[in-house]
């Protein structure tokens, strides 16, 4: 046993004596320090902690649990309204789309015997040549004469007066006679020249009948050229 004893005690001195003690004296006191630091971070964090526990604390006393409740629920009445317009502003824009879908179908059903009634009866005023443009609304944007467009704003004023007769004319004459309306001129040739008067003249014949049209002029010049004309005087007492 002594012998054993001697032999484990050489072999723990020759380790002891391999060993690095400074090295294992540096790492201890490093590991000391860190230590204490963890420490004082634990402290400061206690500390902390008390501080956010009181203060929470205090503010469930002040009701904020309860109004951080009602705001949870407000917002979830809120989605579901939300919710509910978005599903109405789906449904809306769908008639939308579907109207205008139709509308756009009912526009073409009619735009297009508009449009070739109007260039037939305006090529009897400024001939063959005649072409219109016409916008979403049936308004003339330009015309067109022997092969040069023209915007409708910078045509002169009698040339636009012409238009704007030829227009309800044209309108009259696609409305059955059965259910249209009569059509009502009121001193709208006063700034046409003879040869066109003359062409309006044949306009209104081809147009009435069977369309019944009312032309007020103050002068003899406008109602002239028009076949079948039955010409009613107004005195000036009426």
């Amino acid at each position: 046993a002594l012998a054993a004893a001697r032999t484990a005690a050489a072999t723990a001195a020759a380790e002891l004596a391999g060993a690095d003690g400074g090295s294992a004296a540096a790492l201890l006191t490093h590991a000391e320090a860190v230590l204490e630091r963890a420490g004082a971070d634990l402290a400061r964090t206690e500390e902390d902690l008390a501080t956010v526990t009181v203060r929470l604390e205090f503010a469930g006393r002040e009701g904020r649990q309860d109004a951080a409740d009602a705001a949870e629920t407000a917002f979830e009445v809120a989605t579901r309204e939300a919710a509910a317009l978005t599903r109405r502003a789906e449904a809306a824009r769908l008639l939308r789309d579907v109207l205008q879908r139709h509308r756009a179908d009912a526009r073409q059903r009619y735009v297009a015997p508009f449009s070739e009634r109007l260039e037939s009866l305006g090529a009897v005023v400024f001939g063959d040549t005649f072409r219109v443009e016409l916008d979403d609304d049936l308004r003339i944007v330009s015309r067109t004469l022997a092969g040069r467009t023209v915007r409708y704003e910078n045509l002169s004023t009698g040339t636009r007066e012409q238009l704007a007769v030829l227009t309800r004319l044209a309108c009259a004459a696609l409305v059955d006679p059965d259910d249209g309306v009569p059509v009502v001129l009121d001193d709208v040739l006063g700034h046409s020249d003879p040869d066109r008067l003359h062409r309006l003249g044949a306009v209104f014949g081809l147009v009435a009948p069977p369309a019944q049209v009312l032309l007020l002029t103050p002068g003899p010049g406008a109602h002239a050229s028009i076949p079948g004309a039955v010409v009613l005087r107004l005195d000036a007492d009426g």
